[in-house]
């Protein structure tokens, strides 16, 4: 499934209206407040996951008798390096079964046995995952703070690792700061003009806040530079289906429908056409 569809299902529309685009004097103005954004993440300690492996007990009976065998590995093994091994099998195990937030559990577990950038990026990117499929906003939050925890660590090596910054961004969204996370996106903007994940999240924001002349261009910018980008089309014709353009959502939907493969999108393609021939 296009992961992008399950950030719509977590951006809280009342943020979002009058945020994403508000004057530049204004957005200068906050940056007083927020001017340590990934500055406050970095100095966060990797924190003991006290999660439990929320999944285990859906398990059939053979997966449940690889997870305990693989977990007895992690947990008896004495040297850091069989740990390491144990815990990348069970963060793997999890990701296969679409558990990315038990399989961060685990890549949280290697970073904190080998801090350095890859372990802390990969934390980061499966906790992004979980938060954006989190249905429970006290676990969403709880995710959104540990991909931001990783992501900060990831920013102070890298400054420059823009998508990290953009998928960063997204989860203040939801936050009691969401400025923070618009921020965020604007500094990615200004430095990559075209930047996939920056237009992507910032398009997605416009169709959440309704603004969907905005979203058009958003999506549009990134067909074309990114002319794979499917889901970027498809978001281009529901934003096109949105503002009353029909013929413009058809000629989007009818490419994706001769050209796309993914049966996720081409089921909402589908729906979206029925719709339209109908009128």
């Amino acid at each position: 499934m296009p992961k992008s569809l399950i950030i719509l299902t977590i951006v809280s529309v009342g943020l979002i209206i009058t945020l994403v685009y508000l004057p530049k004097g204004i957005v200068r103005d906050e940056n007083k407040k927020v001017e340590s954004v990934t500055k406050s993440a970095n100095r966060d300690k990797i924190s003991e996951v006290k999660t439990s492996d929320v999944h285990q007990n859906i398990l059939t009976d053979q997966q449940s008798g690889i997870y305990k065998r693989l977990k007895n590995e992690f947990t008896n093994s004495s040297s850091n390096a069989n740990k390491i091994i144990f815990a990348d099998s069970l963060a793997q195990f999890f990701y296969a079964l679409n558990r990315p937030d038990s399989s961060a559990i685990y890549y949280e577990k290697i970073a904190q046995l080998k801090p350095e950038f890859k372990n802390w990026k990969k934390a980061g990117d499966v906790y992004y995952e979980a938060f954006r499929l989190a249905l429970d906003s006290e676990k969403g939050n709880t995710y959104g703070e540990k991909t931001r925890m990783f992501y900060g660590l990831v920013l102070k090596e890298k400054p420059n690792e823009l998508n990290v910054k953009s998928n960063m961004a997204m989860t203040y969204v939801t936050t009691s700061t969401p400025m923070q996370g618009i921020i965020l996106l604007r500094e990615v903007i200004a430095q990559d003009p075209d930047n996939e994940s920056a237009l992507m999240n910032l398009g997605l924001l416009a169709m959440q806040s309704r603004q969907y002349e905005k979203a058009t261009e958003r999506f549009k910018q990134i067909i074309s530079k990114h002319p794979a980008n499917s889901e970027a089309r498809l978001y281009l014709g529901i934003s096109f289906v949105e503002s009353g353009k029909n013929e413009e959502a058809i000629k989007e939907f009818n490419f994706l429908k001769l050209n796309e493969k993914d049966p996720v999108i081409l089921q909402s393609v589908n729906q979206y056409l029925q719709k339209l021939n109908q009128k």
